[in-house]
């Protein structure tokens, strides 16, 4: 963050396990209260230690651990931000990410 800081870039870390759903909002919140405002979110996860799983060998108990990250989280973060961009007429919110490969 000190060679962002040099560029007059103004940047935080808000660590968080967003495996768990309920931590979401609490970290949109502390962002917003670090930032003020929150003008796009770019979402895109990838636990330690994941890797490509092919299709044929994908099935419900492999895919189970991974819903929450990249459903049920990014669902809590757009109820958190979505309404106030809407309000104020700009924003984005984008979920990328190589899973669907």
């Amino acid at each position: 963050m000190d060679e962002l800081a040099a560029e007059g870039i103004e940047a935080a870390a808000f660590p968080a396990d967003l495996s768990d759903p309920a931590i979401a909002r609490p970290t949109v919140e502390a962002i917003r209260d670090r930032f003020g405002r929150i003008d796009v979110v770019s979402y895109q996860p990838l636990p330690g230690g994941t890797s490509f799983i092919p299709a044929r060998e994908l099935d419900s108990a492999r895919l189970a651990p991974l819903v929450n990250l990249f459903l049920l989280t990014p669902v809590e973060i757009a109820h958190t931000v979505v309404p106030e961009m809407i309000e104020r007429g700009d924003g984005g919110f984008i979920v990328t990410g190589g899973f669907t490969a």
